[in-house]
């Protein structure tokens, strides 16, 4: 009788690299992250098949997120303080795969991320429902009024902000008029009022071309 020796299977681990501004929480979830066998937690992303990134890294990162796309990277957002609309704001600038949300589950984080290598999208389905309903405010401005409106929010006069971006003041009122149209505004007053909270979001924009 010939007993064949039973060859254990290999399974290829997943390599994730941490890639968060917030320190502290990065140092927490690479400590988590190291309890699961199936993982393999670099420091440094090159190796990595999934980048774990949050809002600070996004949008001070810029370079390195359009580097990890062009890879073929997948990103994972880890969301620690923001809101669903910020969220679907978020995923809407960049291919977001999937999310970590505060205090999930270890073995759901593993799930999600089995299920973001192959393929799959990991995000609530009122965040998906967000960005399928709602017009954001960003979505109807072109190039040129979202850098009038960072200048805006800045704090800037039509003359210097014809000076910055080397228009007319002529120019510049016509910018002004449009955002008033398109963002349903009367004054400047309002239109900062409306778009401060995503002041952070216009200049990754503006830096993305």
């Amino acid at each position: 009788m010939v007993v064949l020796e039973k060859k254990e299977e290999s399974i290829e681990k997943i390599k994730v690299s941490v890639q968060l501004g917030n320190f502290f929480v990065a140092s927490l979830l690479r400590s988590e992250l190291k309890k699961l066998d199936n993982l393999t937690v670099y420091n440094y992303p090159d190796n990595a098949d999934l980048i774990l990134i949050d809002k600070i890294f996004l949008l001070e990162e810029v370079k390195k997120i359009k580097f990890f796309i062009e890879k073929g990277k997948y990103l994972v957002f880890v969301n620690y303080d923001l809101d669903e609309e910020e969220v679907a704001i978020l995923i809407k600038l960049v291919p977001i795969k999937g999310i970590i949300d505060r205090n999930m589950r270890l073995d759901l984080i593993n799930r999600m991320f089995f299920s973001v290598i192959n393929g799959d999208i990991w995000i609530k389905r009122s965040i998906i429902n967000l960005l399928l309903k709602k017009t954001f405010p960003l979505d109807v401005l072109s190039k040129k009024e979202l850098l009038v409106v960072n200048c805006l929010l800045e704090g800037y006069t039509n003359k210097e902000i014809a000076s910055k971006l080397d228009l007319s003041e002529q120019s510049v009122k016509y910018y002004l008029n449009q955002l008033f149209r398109k963002l349903n505004c009367s004054s400047r007053v309002e239109v900062v009022i409306k778009l401060m909270k995503f002041k952070p979001y216009i200049k990754f924009l503006i830096e993305q071309e």
